[in-house]
C-alpha cells in the first residue's frame, strides 16, 4: 500500500521495480494519495520496488527500495 502525503498538490506518484517505471497515479492536484498495487507481472527472482512522488512545484520524495523475492 502507498500512502503518500505532500507539502503541496501531488502530480504524480510512480511505482519502479528494477529501475523501470511500472505504475502511476496521478492525483488532479490532491495533496494526498492512498492506493495498493500488485505486480501482475514480476520478474522471477529477487524485485526492488520504489516509489517516487513528484508534487506540481517540482518537489520530489523517495522512498527506501522494498525487496521482494518471488
Amino acid at each position: 500500500m502507498v500512502n503518500a502525503i505532500g507539502t503541496g498538490p501531488i502530480r504524480r506518484v510512480d511505482v519502479i521495480r528494477n529501475e523501470r517505471y511500472v505504475y502511476a497515479v496521478t492525483p488532479a492536484g490532491r495533496s494526498a494519495v492512498k492506493f495498493t498495487y500488485a505486480d501482475p507481472e514480476p520478474a522471477p527472482g529477487e524485485n526492488r520496488y520504489y516509489v517516487r512522488v513528484q508534487q506540481e512545484d517540482g518537489n520530489l520524495a523517495w522512498i527506501s527500495p522494498v525487496w521482494v523475492s518471488r
